[in-house]
């Protein structure tokens, strides 16, 4: 297959020279543009699983916010629920089935709601890292780490909106009694409670294909 596409590379050079009047040489240069061979080197691979994973991560984060006012518009918070069992929500399994990539949020071990969010080692490193940074107030970069044939791409997750509070606030101020009495007969060890706007509440963790990223790399 290789041998054969030389040939015709070559043959369109030849006829070129022969009889240029009849050469498309627009094709010849995109012939010569997808042959060649471009180095890509670790900060591309590193910017583009950046930009996605910010790009993804925004998506995700005003989906699942807009489905969680809408929940609570018709529902309340007991029909909100839902709406945070990541693993439920069938656009984010579309996203990991077409993307090739999986898509994990947690967070604090001693602010855990859903058991299936416990971190893994890995991220509770990078949480007590933003954790660090917002108590020193400094900026929370997304984190990138390669490793091998996969891109881990971390993000932190921040209180923005005041409807979070409904579920996420203090019992009796920001959350009625009877509503928090819902969210402990299914999650009867919550312990995610007790923010405020602007505290950081989470980690959203994507991890790539290597090869993936590497593909939509211009």
């Amino acid at each position: 297959m290789k041998l054969l596409k030389s040939i015709s590379l070559i043959l369109l050079f030849t006829l070129a020279a022969c009889n240029p009047d009849k050469i498309d040489t627009k094709q010849v240069k995109e012939e010569m543009k997808k042959r060649k061979i471009r180095k890509i080197s670790s900060g591309e691979i590193y910017n583009q699983a950046e930009k996605t994973g910010v790009k993804l991560t925004d998506f995700i984060q005003k989906r699942i916010s807009a489905n969680l006012q809408s929940a609570l518009q018709k529902g309340g918070v007991e029909a909100a629920i839902p709406y945070c069992i990541i693993k439920d929500q069938l656009f984010i399994d579309s996203i990991e089935k077409a993307d090739k990539l999986l898509i994990r949020r947690t967070t604090f071990a001693n602010k855990l709601r859903n058991p299936d969010n416990k971190s893994d080692s890995m991220q509770r490193e990078i949480l007590d890292a933003y954790l660090y940074n917002t108590e020193k107030g400094l900026s929370l970069n997304p984190d990138v780490q390669i490793r091998d044939n996969e891109i881990i791409f971390n993000t932190p997750i921040l209180i923005k909106e005041q409807q979070c509070l409904q579920c996420h606030g203090k019992p009796g101020k920001d959350m009625n009694d009877e509503d928090y009495k819902k969210i402990l007969s299914r999650y009867s060890h919550d312990k995610a409670i007790q923010y405020k706007r602007g505290d950081l509440i989470g980690l959203w963790t994507i991890i790539f294909d290597k090869k993936e990223v590497v593909r939509k790399i211009e």
